[in-house]
């Protein structure tokens, strides 16, 4: 059983993968480049900012499974926002961070999630 459970598992961490990497566009100028998420691993509480100049932007976080877990949207970029997730029944995975840009160009970072006891 513990097999299964840890196949079905790699199974959706390559699928999760592979959806994340479908939003990215390399012809962009919104690349991944411009966004630093710290600290990471986390606990659920971390920084973004966004170096993309004179933009806004909106943040969708997703867990590994593709279920919004947050939305924030008109942030500016060059400023530093801290968004909290500790409030959320959150558990220790991976998790994923969708950007997207005034002109619609996405961006999808990874963000590793470790819980406190």
């Amino acid at each position: 059983m513990k097999k299964i459970v840890l196949f079905v598992i790699a199974i959706l961490l390559v699928t999760a993968n592979t959806w994340a990497m479908d939003f990215s566009n390399d012809s962009t100028t919104f690349t991944r480049e411009d966004i630093k998420i710290f600290p990471s691993p986390c606990n659920g509480l971390f920084n973004i900012k966004v170096n993309s100049p004179n933009e806004t932007f909106t943040i969708v976080v997703y867990d590994i499974l593709g279920k919004e877990i947050y939305r924030n949207w008109g942030l500016a970029s060059g400023k530093k926002y801290t968004i909290d997730l500790r409030y959320e029944p959150i558990l220790k995975a991976i998790y994923f961070a969708a950007f997207t840009n005034s002109q619609g160009e996405k961006v999808v970072k990874k963000i590793v999630i470790q819980p406190g006891d």
